[in-house]
């Protein structure tokens, strides 16, 4: 059972996120099929929708439930393209810069993983 705090926490993280992906509260109501006093309570932390829900929300706001649920403070997906990752400007490892050759080395290998039968 949730408490009243958790309630809360949990309605200002669905809101936020909502907000954050631009998504208005009649277009939330038409993708989970829910009633707008459902979904207002959710996002007011008076109810907590059920887990199989807060999975729903977390993959339409492109989140987690954990973020969702305060158990953590990064709202980041569950799923992370790592591609997307070695290709930003720098990248450290334990507080050491990874050159642009170890990058490399690394996309290499992953292709040759993933590639082999």
């Amino acid at each position: 059972m949730s408490t009243e705090k958790n309630k809360k926490l949990i309605g200002e993280r669905l809101r936020y996120l909502r907000k954050k992906n631009g998504l208005k509260v009649w277009q939330m109501l038409e993708m989970l099929n829910v009633p707008r006093s459902t979904f207002t309570s959710w996002e007011l932390g008076r109810r907590v929708p059920n887990d199989e829900i807060l999975g729903r929300l977390a993959k339409i706001y492109n989140s987690n439930i954990d973020f969702i649920k305060g158990k953590i403070d990064d709202d980041s997906p569950d799923i992370v393209d790592l591609k997307k990752i070695l290709e930003t400007k720098k990248i450290v490892w334990t507080n050491k810069e990874v050159s642009e050759e170890h990058i490399r080395l690394v996309e290499n290998l992953f292709d040759q993983l993933l590639n082999s039968k």
